[in-house]
């Protein structure tokens, strides 16, 4: 299997297939030494001799799995707020790493982080405004910390500009399932340039939210019932048309770098809820 280096150099191997975002492969300017280093790689590589042999191991790792549910609870997602390094720039070049480099734990976070700025409470006295229902819709926007914006109209609630204005986005997505047969980690990711996830083209029906409001939070009676709806909302244009999440194997000793080890699924403490 390719090597990782998360932290250092970003390994030829893995260009576009590595198991979290490749943007998380940055790379320091190299030295003359470790500059000779990287150009034997790639020749022993070309010749069939290097780390990147085409194992049965390695194409499970770097193949796209198509999966449908996950555990909610220690879902974790990146949305660093600077563009990613290019995968086509040569080692050393200005987009090469990114700036600053990501953090001890890849800048990975819990998905509720990303709602710490959304009052549920003021959401719910917004709602309960509403004498009737009706359809908002929201854009996704795709600087590179992207967003749901919400579009203005004679429908809108006033107070919903205020309280919702916008749903923010994941750029990419780390979860556990065990649809394998087993608990894996796993990732997929958004691509800020175009429709398409995993450079698979996504409709654009994914990149619009309709919500039906306030028929759309009736369900949703405590603040973590809220949280898993905004959830919902946040992973929709990751499915495909078929409701599966097209995602990469994450490497165990990766995944418990970004998601930690605390929050991982653990079979004997508790039943392990899939979702949805």
């Amino acid at each position: 299997m390719c090597p990782y280096d998360w932290q250092g150099c970003r390994s030829h191997c893995v260009v576009r297939k590595s198991a979290l975002d490749w943007e998380t492969m940055n790379c320091r300017r190299k030295s003359p030494k470790s500059a000779h280093v990287f150009l034997i790689l790639m020749l022993l590589s070309a010749i069939g001799l290097g780390a990147c042999s085409s194992t049965n191991k390695s194409n499970q790792n770097t193949a796209v799995k198509m999966i449908h549910q996950l555990v909610p609870y220690s879902l974790h997602v990146r949305r660093p707020a600077v563009p990613g390094a290019d995968p086509n720039v040569g080692p050393g070049g200005p987009d090469y790493q990114t700036q600053p480099l990501p953090n001890e734990r890849f800048d990975c976070e819990p998905y509720s982080d990303l709602l710490k700025e959304i009052s549920i409470d003021g959401l719910r006295a917004c709602l309960s405004t509403m004498k009737s229902e009706a359809v908002v819709t929201y854009q996704m926007k795709r600087p590179p910390a992207p967003f749901y914006e919400l579009q203005k109209g004679e429908n809108v609630p006033p107070c919903l500009l205020q309280e919702l204005p916008k749903i923010p986005l994941p750029r990419e997505v780390v979860f556990e399932s065990n649809e394998e047969g087993f608990m894996g980690c796993y990732s997929s990711r958004l691509d800020l340039e175009a429709d398409e996830l995993l450079w698979v083209k996504v409709p654009k029906a994914r990149t619009v939210l309709n919500l039906t409001l306030p028929t759309a939070f009736a369900k949703a009676r405590t603040d973590e019932e809220v949280r898993l709806l905004f959830l919902s909302w946040m992973l929709t244009p990751f499915y495909d048309s078929q409701r599966f999440i097209p995602s990469r194997v994450v490497p165990d000793v990766l995944c418990t770098r970004c998601i930690g080890e605390k929050n991982m699924s653990n079979a004997s403490k508790s039943p392990i809820v899939l979702w949805p």
